[in-house]
């Protein structure tokens, strides 16, 4: 499976198959893009961001209560890690 704009999908399906009269002529391919319309997304961008947030902050926390400097080199680590994961997901893989 891959994700895919379904805005920019319902648009050009409804430019290359209903023109000017945007499905007035063409009512069962409209039934169609209302299939798109009504579909769960499979990917919530904010839902993953908050979640990456909450693991972060836990791992940021976590640095300054380490009892000793590798305990604390790990977290930064992490807490760095996932602060990237957090950037990658933001820019959403978009080329």
């Amino acid at each position: 499976m891959r994700l895919i704009d379904a805005d920019e999908l319902k648009e050009r399906f409804c430019e290359e198959n209903c023109g000017n009269n945007r499905c007035g002529d063409h009512m069962d391919k409209c039934v169609w893009i209302c299939s798109v319309e009504e579909s769960r997304t499979t990917y919530d961008m904010n839902k993953i961001l908050k979640k990456l947030e909450e693991v972060r902050n836990r791992y940021y926390e976590l640095m300054f209560s380490c009892n000793n400097l590798d305990e604390m080199k790990k977290c930064m680590e992490i807490e760095y890690a996932i602060r990237l994961a957090i950037e990658i997901v933001k820019g959403g893989g978009v080329e």
